[in-house]
């Protein structure tokens, strides 16, 4: 995995496909109601929903003729479309394939519900709005959750929903936290046998929480399931071997307990695995390990947390401490220019520390300021040579190989596209930065450009099923297509949350299919090749055999994809 800086390079392969459209004889257009695509997502439609409601609802629009009828037929687009099974009729047959209970429900909530009880958790960042579609594919990952299943008409759950939000906040990046509507998704937690509201579950072992709903003890009940930890340190733990491959943060704690809590070890634990060891020393039980040391922290870059020598950190704020570690494992740039004798003499003893560096969490690189002028002086750099570190983008980009399994080999770098952009135009990845890419052995590449909103959960999944894709980027040298095996194109654009929905099942689909080749286009990239075949809507997904092309419409799961090219005949199973 590459990282443009600008670029994190990672480049998601999209296939998308638009759905049926209910024909006006079929009864109301249900998306067109709920200003809605054909492609959205539940939440997306619970979304349009709440919004619809808080502003046409007959409760803020007394007397006004038609607002009862308006909203009946709002609430009733919603009902159907909510549901898995009914959208499916609809989608098939329109407002007439509907069974009479669905196509006459004549009831709708008072407008403060919809401001304050519906869609409870669906704005919040920190905590991950759970339903059927996603629930196996993310909570069996083998990530750690903490699951909220509450009822919007429920007021113990309405009481639960600040201090669940403080969870998730000081949990962020720790676990993932999410929410099940179970007033909505009743098949779901029917299924799971949750019973009462709220109930509070750590998955994947499915382990309820039944103590008092406060903050300290819901945190401190969900870290007693990470996998991480920090070592009490003490004369006789270290006359044993320890973990000197990865730098040591040790905290130091004497009567003042002027040290980091237990609580934040753990937390840091989580997110700096395998990129630091943590570890503590009670300086009352132990004063001969602390000396002069008692109070605050020290890193020891080297490993060796016996050593004499670290860089103290005093602040107990974790996210501080996070920042400070951050840089502390950053790679460092430095700048020269060719014509200074000092850097020449310099840059013998910089290379020699890179390659003592190579296989550790520092890199080492250097600018020639003769050559890169623009990126020193907008820099600020004023003298030469001059040493500077640089943190990563985010902790969570250093994460990602630690979420992959052993099998997947991952080497990670930077690209800093301002001051190779010729490196980023090569691919194509100029125009929305930052980005995250995949590059695979054979050259082929997959970009995913939603880096900022992307947990580090996400990315990591985008590495794990690009790794085994067969899909690749495409651009204008590959047209026209060769034509010794069929082609399945899609042709997307970042923006396009239908487009970015679909990329697991495409993925899939292309391991399914070796005799196919996938590939996707870019058309925010590459906007004549689009026009040049018609493609003016996303996502346009063409099925090319012979230079013949198929088109199939809708979205579809991997099933769905495999089995249009095998009907089509353009392979036999």
């Amino acid at each position: 995995m590459y990282f443009l800086n600008g670029i994190n390079i990672l480049y998601p392969i999209v296939v998308f496909l638009l759905s049926n459209i209910p024909t006006a004889e079929s009864g109301r257009d249900f998306y067109q109601m709920l200003n809605v695509s054909r492609d959205a997502t539940t939440k997306d439609i619970r979304r349009a929903f709440k919004v619809l409601a808080l502003t046409k609802h007959p409760d803020k629009r007394p007397g006004e003729p038609g607002a009862h009828e308006e909203f009946l037929g709002l609430s009733r687009a919603y009902e159907v479309l909510k549901d898995d099974e009914t959208r499916r009729k609809y989608d098939a047959s329109g407002e007439e394939g509907l069974e009479e209970g669905a196509k006459r429900n004549q009831r709708y909530e008072s407008w403060n519900f919809y401001h304050q009880d519906f869609g409870l958790y669906d704005e919040d960042v920190e905590v991950v709005t759970l339903d059927r579609s996603d629930w196996h594919s993310l909570v069996t990952s083998g990530e750690l959750w903490f699951v909220n299943f509450y009822s919007q008409r429920c007021s113990h759950c309405r009481d639960l929903a600040p201090t669940w939000r403080l969870v998730a906040k000081q949990l962020s990046g720790v676990l993932r936290i999410g929410a099940v509507n179970c007033f909505e998704d009743w098949y779901l937690c029917r299924e799971l046998g949750v019973n009462s509201y709220p109930t509070l579950r750590v998955y994947p072992r499915g382990i309820s929480y039944n103590g008092v709903r406060e903050l300290p003890e819901l945190v401190r009940f969900a870290l007693g399931f990470l996998r991480t930890s920090f070592t009490e340190l003490s004369p006789r733990v270290l006359t044993q071997p320890l973990a000197r491959v990865l730098p040591w943060l040790v905290t130091y704690c004497d009567v003042t307990e002027e040290c980091l809590s237990a609580t934040t070890l753990l937390k840091l634990s989580a997110l700096f695995d395998k990129l630091v060891s943590f570890g503590r020393v009670d300086c009352v039980v132990h004063p001969t390990l602390c000396g002069r040391l008692a109070g605050g922290s020290r890193f020891y870059s080297d490993g060796d947390p016996t050593a004499s020598s670290g860089i103290h950190l005093d602040s107990l704020d974790e996210e501080e401490i996070q920042f400070e570690l951050v840089k502390l494992l950053a790679p460092l740039d430095s700048f020269h220019h060719r014509d200074c004798a000092p850097c020449r003499r310099f840059l013998t003893q910089w290379r020699r520390l890179g390659r003592s560096l190579k296989d550790g969490p520092i890199t080492v690189c250097h600018v020639d300021c003769a050559e890169q002028g623009s990126l020193c002086s907008q820099e600020g750099i004023g003298s030469y040579p001059t040493v500077r570190g640089y943190p990563p983008t985010e902790l969570t980009l250093r994460r990602i190989p630690v979420l992959l399994s052993p099998q997947i080999n991952l080497r990670v770098a930077f690209v800093n596209c301002r001051a190779a952009s010729a490196v980023c135009a090569s691919v194509y990845a100029t125009a929305r930065l930052p980005a995250l890419g995949l590059f695979r052995p054979d050259g082929s590449y997959e970009f995913h450009h939603e880096v900022a909103k992307s947990s580090v959960y996400e990315l990591a999944e985008f590495v794990r099923s690009s790794s085994t894709s067969r899909s690749r980027a495409l651009d204008p040298s590959w047209f026209p297509l060769p034509v010794d095996t069929p082609w399945f194109v899609d042709w997307y654009a970042p923006w396009c949350p239908p487009c970015q929905r679909l990329l697991p099942h495409w993925r899939r689909a292309s391991q399914r299919l070796p005799a196919v080749r996938f590939g996707t286009v870019d058309c925010s990239v590459h906007s004549q090749l689009c026009r040049h075949h018609g493609v003016s809507t996303y996502p346009t997904t063409i099925l090319f055999n012979q230079t013949v092309p198929h088109y199939l419409n809708g979205l579809h799961s991997s099933d769905q994809l495999v089995e249009f090219v095998q009907v089509s005949s353009l392979i036999l199973k």
